[in-house]
């Protein structure tokens, strides 16, 4: 592992150039004497060696990242907020010989993420100044768990979303790994996943500032009286929703809640996940409704895995062709009895044989001969193609 001193002494070979690169634009140079820029005065020279070792675990200094992931107390909130700081620019760091698996700006992030569950602080920019809504104020969408209301941040309109007070229920510990869980959150970008911008400070009960979505849900677009999908804009809803979930796993992050209040359309059509990781922070009060979205390993097993993500998106897939909850003919805790016991739902009329023969698969009672989110992408694909 080539070591900051080396880097800087071989100024002409791809990794100098590579970390000049993302220092420079950063402004934040690795040489000899770190320097920094105006917006990077908080970390001053007193921080410099911090500064240091941060652009050293940028380029895979195995020791420099040992220590920044075990820093405690205000050192671990400094090393947060630069090594944030860095990753908002964005940086690139090109693949290099000695390690072309992963970039700077993805060993920055997964020694930030480390060190926060470590330490058990966040980013302070993960928390925005917004106008917090009060008790007169009525939101624009409510809902059994959460309240929607809408603000301009930056120019642009933005969703507050907070989960309601009595869903709110949480140990000091577990509160700690829930914005650890938002900071995850905040790092995924991809077309089919909603971005966390950050979290609204001031406010007893958490508040999501997201993008405002003017068409919602899915369920509700879909029971809209304008809306007109066939199925072929169903089948790339699907699998933009597919490619989502997928994102998440790859990323070690299970979803958890997925059902049709979870996947948000963008104003052009586009189908993106929401709240992911964010059930089991949540003491859901509209629990018996879900209980037609539950894997049923999980009605012995309270672990979330990604086979039970791949059966309720099975179930999600259902519900988008026909417009309706998996088994709408059943009470809630009826519904729950059927699927913990091996039952699936009906073949859509509208579902193409092949979509139905691979959504068949994801239900199958033994989690592990379930198809991986990646598998269920690619038939997809080939099935558009």
């Amino acid at each position: 592992m080539q070591s900051t001193q080396t880097i800087e002494k071989s100024g002409n070979t791809k990794v100098g150039n590579a970390l000049r690169k993302i220092f420079t634009r950063a402004k934040v140079l690795a040489s000899s004497t770190v320097l920094l820029s105006d917006s990077l005065l908080f970390a001053s020279t007193r921080h410099t060696r911090l500064v240091r070792t941060i652009s050293r675990v940028a380029v895979g200094d195995i020791v420099a990242i040992d220590e920044i992931e075990h820093l405690e107390g205000d050192d671990a909130q400094r090393a947060l907020d630069v090594i944030q700081e860095a990753l908002d620019r964005p940086l690139e760091l090109e693949a290099t010989e000695s390690n072309s698996l992963i970039s700077g700006n993805e060993r920055l992030c997964n020694t930030m993420i480390q060190l926060s569950n470590n330490s058990k602080k966040v980013p302070s920019s993960l928390f925005l100044e917004l106008e917090i809504p009060d008790t007169r104020e009525r939101p624009l969408r409510a809902g059994a768990c959460n309240d929607v209301y809408c603000r301009e941040h930056h120019g642009k309109r933005v969703a507050l979303k907070r989960i309601l007070p009595h869903i709110w229920s949480i140990t000091q510990a577990e509160q700690c790994d829930f914005y650890v869980a938002c900071l995850r959150w905040k790092r995924l970008s991809h077309p089919n996943i909603v971005p966390l911008y950050g979290m609204a400070k001031g406010s007893n009960s958490p508040i999501f500032v997201l993008p405002w979505f003017e068409r919602g849900n899915i369920g509700d677009y879909l029971r809209r009286t304008d809306v007109e999908a066939d199925v072929n804009q169903r089948i790339t809803w699907i699998s933009e929703i597919a490619s989502g979930l997928a994102c998440l796993h790859k990323n070690g992050i299970y979803h958890g809640g997925l059902r049709r209040e979870k996947v948000l359309i963008s104003d052009d059509g586009v189908a993106q996940l929401t709240d992911a990781m964010m059930t089991p922070f949540q003491r859901q009060r509209d629990g018996e409704p879900n209980i037609r979205w539950v894997a049923p390993e999980l009605y012995e097993d309270a672990h979330i895995t990604s086979f039970s993500d791949v059966f309720t998106f099975g179930l999600l897939c259902v519900t988008i062709f026909t417009d309706a909850v998996p088994f709408p003919d059943l009470a809630p805790n009826l519904a729950g009895m059927r699927i913990m016991k091996g039952s699936q739902p009906s073949q859509p009329a509208t579902m193409p044989d092949e979509i139905w023969t691979l959504i068949q698969q994801c239900f199958d009672f033994d989690p592990q001969r379930r198809p991986s989110m990646s598998y269920i992408v690619t038939a997809l694909h080939e099935r558009k193609t």
